[in-house]
């Protein structure tokens, strides 16, 4: 549901219910508030301020509740998030930080479904800009987050502190495009298990054609 109690401001909220017949039932709460600081819509460069409050959650798979180490009741991995976003827009081009604080209950990690609560607080820094409009956009973003267990204090085995995408997409005709994008992970925590397999830091390339036979719309290729 969405309501606009002022020309500036606007109250967003929705809930989602899902059932299992293992874990039973879990709802799914969203608010969120949206508040546009400029006093005029056509101004050149908007500036909003968006909070949020958002439950998520994740049942356990059939190994993580059949798993001979598992001694928990299995319950599901939840996680409530609370977001500050500043945005910032002129013509096209975006900018968006967020800062976040996550409570993580019962988070599984691996088949031995260890049930274990965690905070997470972090930030994520967001930008896109069309280099040459309909020909060459840039997106790029960088997150940090830390991780800590209520009663111990460490980190989630295999989360990283870092983040880092970045993005070009080039468009020599309506029909064509082509994007590299580049995804890094800085700074993975690793338990003693995990050291010797999994680097601390990875960087991976990815480069995607797409085509759409002009004459069809219907008709279109990704590699």
């Amino acid at each position: 549901e969405q309501w606009q109690p002022h020309d500036r401001i606007t109250l967003i909220g929705g809930v989602g219910f899902d059932h299992y017949s293992d874990i039973g039932e879990q709802f799914s709460p969203k608010i969120a508030s949206v508040f546009r600081l400029n006093a005029q819509r056509s101004a050149i460069r908007r500036h909003i301020l968006k909070i949020q409050y958002g439950r998520a959650f994740r049942p356990p798979t059939f190994l993580e509740t059949q798993a001979a180490s598992n001694t928990s009741n299995s319950k599901p991995e939840t996680i409530d998030t609370f977001e500050l976003s500043y945005i910032t827009r002129k013509f096209d081009e975006t900018l968006r930080f967020t800062a976040f604080i996550s409570k993580l209950d019962a988070c599984i990690t691996g088949i031995s479904c260890h049930q274990e609560a965690y905070d997470i607080k972090g930030f994520e820094l967001e930008y896109e800009k069309p280099l040459f409009p309909d020909i060459l956009d840039l997106d790029a973003n960088l997150s940090y987050a830390r991780t800590e267990n209520r009663d111990t204090g460490d980190e989630i085995s295999g989360s990283a502190n870092w983040l880092s995408n970045i993005g070009i997409t080039y468009r020599p005709f309506r029909w064509m495009s082509f994007s590299l994008r580049l995804h890094s992970v800085f700074d993975r925590n690793r338990d003693m298990l995990a050291a010797a397999n999994d680097p601390e830091d990875t960087h991976l390339l990815d480069a995607t054609a797409f085509l759409r036979y002009p004459g069809n719309r219907k008709w279109t290729l990704r590699f």
